[in-house]
């Protein structure tokens, strides 16, 4: 019996450790980014360019803009058939280090955009599929948070649409969360290893 309990006890404090380290994934709104996000917001950028970036974050299928810069200011990113991808394809935005949380302000015509975020594996993290003012011409910030860094890779686009010609994003802001500091449950953790030597020894004494 007295060692069904130590097994018990062993067992919990592991699964609290465990569960207790988990990140979650959620749409995040620009406010909830903290003070030192970094935002990138194309002005630097070459008109027509097919890629552009700032040595952390570069961006590629599609093209640096003016067509639309309302009610964002200079230049925009944008896939359209002038330059990078064809029609239909996306946005893509990749990180020289892994990052916790990637938004930007967004623009198309009648059609939800769908936003995507991925591990340096090609898993895909999270994603939102939205229109943040609803039908008719979309505008609005797009946002998500994986809760620890592991994006590697972004990707925006309407899959609504065969062709793409006129989704647009600028002030696109990520972030980097700290090193994660050792969890309140690692002492659970030592209870449970402990617990198991304690074990160990009685059955080579017996």
């Amino acid at each position: 019996m007295f060692k069904k309990i130590q097994y018990t006890l062993i067992a919990a404090g592991l699964s609290v450790a465990i569960t207790g380290s988990s990140a979650e994934a959620a749409v995040i709104a620009l406010d909830a980014f903290d003070a030192d996000a970094v935002t990138y917001d194309f002005s630097n950028a070459t008109l027509n360019a097919t890629t552009a970036g700032n040595g952390f974050v570069s961006f590629s299928d599609g093209n640096v803009s003016t067509a639309y810069v309302a009610p964002q200011s200079g230049l925009t990113y944008t896939n359209n058939t002038t330059g990078g991808s064809t029609g239909g394809g996306f946005l893509r935005m990749d990180f020289a280090e892994l990052v916790s949380a990637i938004g930007f302000d967004g623009h198309y015509n009648y059609a939800p955009v769908l936003f995507q975020v991925f591990d340096a594996d090609d898993n895909l993290l999270d994603s939102s599929l939205t229109s943040p003012t609803g039908y008719g011409p979309i505008t609005g910030f797009f946002g998500l948070d994986v809760g620890a860094n592991l994006i590697s890779y972004a990707l925006a686009s309407v899959p609504d649409r065969d062709s793409i010609h006129n989704l647009y994003m600028d002030n696109v802001i990520y972030q980097q969360v700290a090193a994660v500091p050792l969890p309140a449950s690692l002492p659970m953790i030592l209870v449970g290893l402990g617990g198991l030597g304690v074990v160990s020894r009685r059955r080579k004494a017996a």
